[in-house]
Order: C-alpha cells, then structure tokens, then sequence
C-alpha cells in the first residue's frame, strides 16, 4: 500500500495549482500551471483564459519536478514622452548667406493664426519674429497639406467622428471612426466619418 500511497501524493503534488496573480491575466486574473494540458493559463473567476500574447510564459518547476507553477514577462507600457513641443523654431543661416525657417523640405506653420488681409487666413503673411513651427505638411497630423493655422491645411485629428487617422502624402488617412459613425467617401473622393442614422422601428 506504501508504493500506491506516494504515487498518490506525487501526483496530488503535480497537479496543485500555483495562483499568482499576473499582468500578463486580465484584472484580477491569477496565472496557474494546468496539469492537464501542460500549460499556462490565466483563472479569471471560474473561466480559464489563454494569458496575454505579447507577454512571456514560462512553466517553472522545484528541484524534484513535482510541483510546478507558471511565472510571466510582459513588455512595459509605453510610456508618453514628457519632451515638451518647442514654442518657436530658430532661423537657420543658410550657406548661401540667407536666412530661413526651416530646414528643406519642411515648412514653418505659425501656432497661432496672424492678421489676415482681406478677412482671408490663407492671404495672411508670417512675421519672422512670430512664433512658427517647421513641419512636413505632407506627414504632419496636425498641418496635413499645410498649415491649418493659415487655413491652408487640415487638422486630422480634429475631423468630426475621426478615431483613428494618420496624414499620407499631405492628405488626411481615416482607418476608424467613433462609436456612432461609420467610414464612408464623400463626392470628392476624401475619406469622412459620417454620423449612423438610427433605424427606424
């Protein structure tokens, strides 16, 4: 009976759940071994989820083999970056003698809207000694295909239901929308998130 009885316990011993509660679960997801199937799998109440993909599961084991028990690695957040966006952009002494906003290719946008002529932003003109930023309106989220504050350019972020956007070849990409809305394209062939109308009963 002694031989039958260790068998036993051995076996008891193997398949004791180890739970640790792990950021690679969902909230209040604890990571247990699952003796069964030889795998890692996160107890979230009475359901056995599959714990995150991007983390790292391991099974680590004692010194005998017997018991086992699951440990996880999972990438850290990112993190926002707290450099703060320069308020003005020096001019740059070209070597030809001239001076310049900003280097080639990019283009200085004011961050605030100047005096316009004729009531019209777009005839406006920059003064060296206002405040400007260089960007690249053709990638730019928030000066895409110029700049918005001289009403040349489009603020993507800023489209009415826009989720998800990014600005390509100066014009505004839309990839979601916000609940409510639905990605359409209007008669000029541009990208728009255009309110659900509610069906009707």
């Amino acid at each position: 009976m002694r031989p039958t009885f260790v068998i036993g316990l051995t076996l008891a011993l193997a398949s004791t759940a180890v739970a640790t509660f792990s950021e690679a679960c969902p909230f209040l997801g604890s990571l247990i071994y699952e003796p069964i199937f030889n795998k890692c799998v996160c107890l979230v109440g009475i359901k056995k989820l599959d714990p995150k993909p991007e983390c790292k599961v391991v099974i680590k084991k004692d010194l005998l083999g017997i018991l086992k028990w699951c440990e996880a690695t999972c990438p850290a957040p990112p993190q926002p970056s707290h450099k703060p966006k320069p308020k003005r952009n020096q001019p740059i002494l070209m070597p030809d003698g001239t001076i310049s906003r900003c280097p080639s290719a990019m283009t200085a946008c004011p961050l605030e809207a100047p005096p316009s002529l004729n009531g019209e932003r777009a005839t406006a003109t920059v003064s060296m000694n206002d405040p400007y930023e260089c960007v690249k309106p053709e990638e730019d989220l928030y000066n895409c295909g110029g700049c918005t504050m001289l009403g040349k350019g489009t603020n993507c972020n800023a489209i009415t239901g826009v989720r998800g956007t990014s600005c390509n070849d100066g014009k505004c990409m839309i990839y979601t929308c916000q609940k409510g809305y639905t990605l359409t394209v209007n008669e000029d062939g541009d990208q728009e998130c255009v309110r659900k109308t509610p069906r009707r009963v």
